[in-house]
């Protein structure tokens, strides 16, 4: 599939340089709708005869109906600024549409927990004999379209763009297929120069894109699937583990996620740079955020820009702050906080650990902002003032602790499970397990072990001197026996150490 995708990668990049630049739209177009018509179809690929076809055309018809919603709707809001309508009037129409355009995207994360709820089941008749569920679809296209679909209607509202009219030329934005599969989140004006009047071929950012490419790939197979054995291992047999394991399982699902999701971004942004378009991965080195607000802006800066723009400061206010002299700011703020951080969490679950992931999250936001004066004389007490190196640490490692404990929680197949774990981890105490082999109870070898430790000390360096410099331009500026040598030997490590087949 892997060695299909390449090629498919390599002849649209042909045929995009080989046509005239105004025209190279109608190749993104193509391959955008094709590839996320793929993604959606694979989504029925557990089930077998009618019901897998009927799911597929199903998936593509509510991914074209959201596209055609944005579209249109941009159309209408711009038409409403025209016309000189109130405020008002626009926000609450752009409300119903957003709700439109997403309202595939809710039902598919939300759907199977409310639906469990009331009717006790995950699926309803179709026909007789047949029984389509409710939940399970892949999302990620329709996320992706209905996010960028509302920051497209409400750019579009407030005049900062012009609303394509043609809906061929727009689809080739929605439909962008190198973030597709899980973003990163790009704004129509940020594409709009490259998607319309084409980019000219640059043979040091196809070389780049290339090179980021493979280094996305190693996060995924080596790093993203090798945590991933050791977090089913305990996340399956929770009766069998206890205190630090639970820990442990925390650490390793953070890291699955954090790295499944930076490899996506890196191809994305990897494929983008061989069509010749700079992609913001969003990534700025989470592990050095000295609080859970900062560390979310970190971890996912696209996902996390698109909720401050178009939920937190609509909601908060056009500051987006709170003024702490004046607390009648204190309930918009907390809306927008709380808002944000709920849709965060159907960002990256669904069903109850979105909930539960958002609202944690939302919470311990809340705390830390209104606990300012407290910490502050806590820290100057302890004489820790602000800016030096010691209060930064303490703010890392108490940041640590809160996003082990929310990828804990969002990891756990149950909240009851994941509260127990959490009691675990305080009540029983048991490092040993670190020293007498019981890491190799957690499903991973010592090898593996020594594998993932090796590749995230690659990554932790990588991310340090990437503060310092371009690292790929760096690469590019060295000999060619240099570059292709980093590049064999990345490859060499995915074929070597990257988890395949069942093993993932």
């Amino acid at each position: 599939m892997r060695i299909l995708y390449a090629a498919a990668l390599a002849a649209a990049a042909f045929v995009y340089y080989r046509i005239p630049l105004k025209r190279r739209w109608i190749v993104l177009t193509a391959a955008g709708v094709c590839g996320c018509c793929l993604l959606l179809a694979a989504g029925a690929e557990e089930m077998t005869g009618t019901a897998a076809g009927l799911h597929a055309i199903l998936s593509i018809v509510l991914f074209l109906l959201c596209c055609a919603v944005s579209w249109l709707g941009g159309l209408l809001m711009e038409a409403l600024r025209e016309r000189g309508t109130t405020r008002l009037f626009r926000r609450t129409f752009l409300v119903l549409m957003s709700v439109l355009c997403a309202g595939p995207v809710l039902y598919d994360r939300l759907g199977g927990l409310l639906f469990t709820s009331i009717l006790h089941s995950d699926s309803f008749t179709l026909l007789p004999g047949l029984r389509l569920t409710l939940t399970g679809w892949s999302a990620a296209p329709l996320l992706i379209a209905a996010a960028q679909g509302i920051s497209y209607m409400a750019d579009a509202s407030s005049g900062q763009i012009r609303a394509q009219k043609n809906p061929l030329k727009y689809l080739a934005y929605i439909c962008f297929f190198p973030v597709m599969t899980m973003g990163p989140l790009q704004r129509y004006w940020e594409l709009r120069r490259g998607l319309y009047e084409g980019n000219r071929y640059d043979r040091g950012k196809v070389i780049g894109g290339l090179q980021l490419i493979l280094w996305g790939i190693f996060l995924r197979l080596v790093v993203a699937d090798r945590a991933a054995i050791g977090v089913g291992a305990i996340y399956r047999h929770s009766s069998s583990y206890m205190g630090l394991y639970f820990l442990l399982a925390g650490v390793l699902f953070a890291l699955q996620v954090y790295t499944s999701l930076l490899g996506a971004v890196s191809i994305a942004a990897g494929i983008g740079s061989v069509f010749g378009f700079d992609l913001f991965t969003g990534f700025r080195h989470p592990l050095q955020a000295a609080s859970l607000s900062e560390y979310w802006e970190r971890f996912n800066g696209t996902v996390t820009g698109w909720l401050y723009d178009y939920i937190y400061r609509p909601l908060s206010g056009e500051t987006g702050r709170l003024d702490g002299e004046d607390m009648d700011s204190l309930p918009r703020w907390s809306a927008g906080v709380l808002a944000a951080a709920l849709l965060g969490g159907l960002w990256y679950a669904d069903g109850f650990r979105a909930v539960i992931l958002g609202l944690f999250t939302g919470v311990c936001i809340l705390a830390h902002e209104l606990m300012s004066p407290a910490r502050e004389a806590v820290c100057g007490a302890l004489r820790l003032p602000a800016g030096t190196y010691a209060r930064r640490l303490v703010g890392r490692f108490f940041t640590l602790l809160l996003s082990g404990a929310v990828w804990l929680l969002a990891g756990a197949p149950s909240l009851r499970k994941g509260s127990a774990m959490l009691i675990s981890v305080v009540r029983d105490f048991n490092p040993w397990i670190l020293f007498d082999g019981g890491l190799l109870q957690t499903g991973l070898s010592w090898g593996d072990w020594n594998v993932l430790i090796a590749s995230v000390a690659l990554l932790l360096y990588v991310e340090r001197e990437q503060r310092r410099m371009c690292i790929r331009r760096w690469v590019r500026d060295q000999h060619a026996l240099v570059r292709w040598g980093l590049c064999g030997g990345l490859l060499l490590a995915i074929f070597l150490f990257g988890i395949y087949g069942g093993a993932a």
